[in-house]
């Protein structure tokens, strides 16, 4: 089986700045604003009215470029296990790159296929650490541009088609739904696709670069409400090293933009030791209703009040704050 993630564009947008350089170039030319990207995405007014530049897009409107470490300088694909979350995965560079269709239109694209792996994986969590076999049963990819680009604020805009066997070849009862029907077979979209961002300190799937720094955004030293050496860039080290700043908490949080599949979908911001109360809408409720629904924050059928509803916490912030952002 294989199924195909397409990205069509990104785009990522910060302060504005000032720039009279101007240089010649084309699409795939190492750039970090990809010179097609529509001269309409190049501004965006934010929602405090201020005036954001792009600073660096990819419409991928140049076919079969390589990902592979050293071959490309926004994107590098990966060749390993995905050795967290239980994954069933094996990320392969052979399994992403840019295809033009003969109409004309580029896109990145993502494939996966059935193989069935057994990897000696090195198991930290075991007493004594050590080497053991583990089983993946499919090949797809992960491309990331961690080290090479980065951003402390804005905005994120992808044009994505999420995997899925939505072919008529398929017989996905879905289809006869029509495109905004309702998924009734989740085994019509068999992965866990994600489009997401994570704080540099930490590197994904790589679990010697993540562990205590995932997803850790926390810069106080208060060891009587949270035990310090839970995380390794801690404000209670008054001599971390490194070049690190003394007394200065540090970590890797993430920001998924979207991750899911099939009726589960989540966009989340996730911070470590927890989201302060006055940043949530309703109060975490871990013993109320959905307490048998651990991952409610995933599907449509939560009934924990405001955890699906559209526009939030756009709506709430601009009612209590006066613009849409925290």
């Amino acid at each position: 089986m294989k199924t195909l993630v397409v990205l069509a564009a990104l785009a990522t947008c910060v302060a504005a700045r000032n720039s009279s350089t101007e240089y010649s170039t084309k699409s795939g030319i190492r750039t970090w604003v990809d010179p097609e990207t529509p001269s309409d995405r190049q501004m965006y007014l934010s929602s405090r009215g201020r005036q954001w530049e792009l600073v660096m897009s990819d419409e991928f409107n140049v076919a079969n470029r390589s990902f592979r470490p050293g071959d490309d300088h926004m994107w590098t694909s990966l060749d390993k296990p995905d050795g967290v979350n239980g994954a069933l995965e094996v990320y392969a560079h052979n399994m992403t790159s840019t295809k033009c269709d003969s109409d004309g239109t580029c896109y990145f694209y993502i494939e996966t296929d059935t193989a069935n792996e057994t990897v000696s994986v090195y198991n930290m969590y075991t007493h004594p650490p050590g080497y053991q076999n583990a089983s993946f049963y499919y090949r797809a990819a992960m491309v990331q541009s961690w080290n090479k680009f980065c951003f402390q604020g804005g905005m994120l805009e992808v044009r994505a088609q999420l995997p899925g066997a939505v072919s008529k070849a398929s017989n996905n009862p879905d289809l006869a739904l029509g495109a905004s029907g309702q998924v009734t077979d989740t085994s019509y979209y068999p992965t866990w696709p994600g489009i997401w961002m994570m704080g540099n300190l930490g590197r994904a799937i790589f679990s010697g670069s993540t562990n205590r720094m995932w997803p850790f955004s926390y810069d106080k030293c208060e060891p009587e409400l949270f035990d310090p050496t839970n995380q390794r860039i801690s404000a209670c080290d008054d001599s971390p090293g490194y070049g690190l700043n003394p007394n200065q908490g540090r970590g890797a949080p993430e920001i998924d933009l979207l991750e899911g599949g099939g009726l589960a979908i989540s966009s989340s911001l996730q911070i470590a030791p927890g989201m302060p109360s006055d940043f949530r809408l309703f109060a975490a409720d871990a013993k109320g209703v959905d307490v048998t629904n651990p991952y409610c924050v995933y599907t449509y059928d939560c009934k924990t009040q405001g955890a699906n509803l559209i526009d939030v916490p756009t709506a709430y912030y601009e009612q209590q704050r006066g613009h849409k952002s925290w």
